[in-house]
């Protein structure tokens, strides 16, 4: 199965997220409403996998080739832009002050106090200036279910 293409006809979300031996597949936190996605695998097998009752990729997807776990979908940590709030006024500010740039905002899932976007430069040096020392750089991964937006209309 190494060299060709391997379809996957299956996919598990939100099983057990305890730690398996299985292959990762890893994409970018922007790629997770990717219709198809063909990519190698961290042991280098070729998978093609397309979007199908799903809306999205998530972290830690169980992707089966007939009835057999191929290989779990990794979301990969990003370079972020951290802003540490110190209080919900200071997130509020935050918020607004980002405003209408159209990047998305997430919550950090170990620290609520803690606003994570994807970097943008522009976006970094005027955040840098406004909020000089609640603002760093990080890696971290953006998972959707983490997004503010997603949040805020549950």
């Amino acid at each position: 199965m190494d060299n060709q293409l391997i379809v996957i006809d299956e996919v598990k979300t939100k099983v057990d997220q305890t730690q398996n031996d299985s292959d990762l597949l890893s994409i970018e936190w922007f790629e997770i409403r990717k219709q198809k996605i063909t990519r190698k695998t961290k042991t280098g097998l070729t998978l093609e996998l397309r979007l199908q009752n799903k809306n999205e990729w998530q972290n830690g997807d169980r992707l089966l080739f007939e009835h057999n776990e191929i290989a779990t979908v990794y979301i990969k940590p990003a370079l972020c832009i951290q802003f540490v709030a110190e209080s919900m006024s200071d997130a509020a500010d935050f918020c607004y002050f980002v405003g209408n740039r159209h990047l998305p905002i997430y919550t950090c899932h170990t620290n609520q106090h803690q606003l994570l976007m994807p970097y943008d430069g522009r976006m970094y040096e005027q955040l840098s200036e406004r909020f000089p020392t609640k603002i760093n750089l990080i890696e971290e991964q953006l998972l959707n279910q983490f997004l503010l937006k997603k949040m805020v209309n549950n």
